[in-house]
């Protein structure tokens, strides 16, 4: 259930990036407690959906920061705020997640003084592989190449060069994003269309992970896309939003 704030005053209110900078908690990861109904605002704009905090809230926000850098579950971080574990029982909690992380640190020591390029993915994985604290099991196998075509070129070039940033490879004719042999790998390549071709290529529909959506989407505007759907958030899925490049391909741009 959602708390309520009777009788606040208004203008002891701070906006998600305020509390963002006060509370270490990061905008995205307020967006998505809020989302789980771990960590609601004070206040959330029927209209905008802008959300709103408290200054009494920042206790508990950094409550959470602690133990999610501790990589504690969702559910047993809810547990601690809602005061359904003992102290004891958390402080326990905390050493465990503590001693993981100690024992992959050393396990990426031993690999980096041994030049175990594999093993240091194995080890990283620990960080990078839990989503919400919970550790899920690797695909055997993912995509990391997505072709697009262009009407122009060197227009498109310029348009993810511009949004996305990167280097353009000619020998490839795509941008690579990541590092190769790691799970961050992934290529973007661009080729012309021929409409009397074999191959004339069909408009494709693919997603970005950005770190500020609103400032992406309006840098894609800027350099020349089409709005589909403006940046949204929703119960279901980080806050996104949807443009179409110069030559009509679908964007979807994906708060991280």
């Amino acid at each position: 259930m959602r708390p309520q704030y009777l009788l606040m005053n208004e203008d002891r209110l701070m906006s998600i990036g305020r509390f963002a900078e006060r509370s270490g908690l990061s905008v995205p990861a307020l967006r998505y407690y809020d989302e789980v109904e771990l960590f609601v605002p004070a206040s959330v704009d029927p209209r905008s959906g802008y959300r709103r905090y408290s200054p009494d809230q920042l206790p508990t926000a950094r409550q959470i920061l602690i133990l999610r850098t501790l990589e504690v579950p969702i559910e047993s971080v809810r547990d601690v705020v809602q005061s359904r574990t003992e102290f004891a029982e958390t402080v326990a909690m905390c050493r465990d997640r503590r001693a993981r992380q100690t024992r992959a640190l050393d396990g990426i020591a031993t690999a980096v003084s041994a030049n175990d390029h594999d093993a240091i993915d194995r080890c990283l994985s620990v960080f990078t592989q839990a989503e919400e604290g919970t550790m899920s099991a690797q695909p055997s196998c993912r995509p990391v190449q997505i072709t697009i075509h262009a009407d122009d070129l060197a227009r498109a070039v310029d348009f993810y060069r511009s949004v996305f940033g990167g280097e353009f490879k000619e020998f490839s004719s795509s941008f690579e994003f990541g590092t190769w042999k790691t799970g961050s790998f992934f290529r973007l390549a661009i080729e012309p269309r021929d409409p009397h071709g074999d191959h004339p290529g069909r408009n494709t529909c693919f997603s970005f992970l950005v770190d500020d959506v609103d400032e992406i989407h309006t840098r894609a505007i800027a350099a020349g896309a089409t709005e589909v759907s403006p940046p949204k958030d929703y119960d279901w899925k980080p806050r996104t939003s949807i443009v179409d490049d110069p030559s009509g391909n679908r964007i979807a741009l994906h708060q991280a």
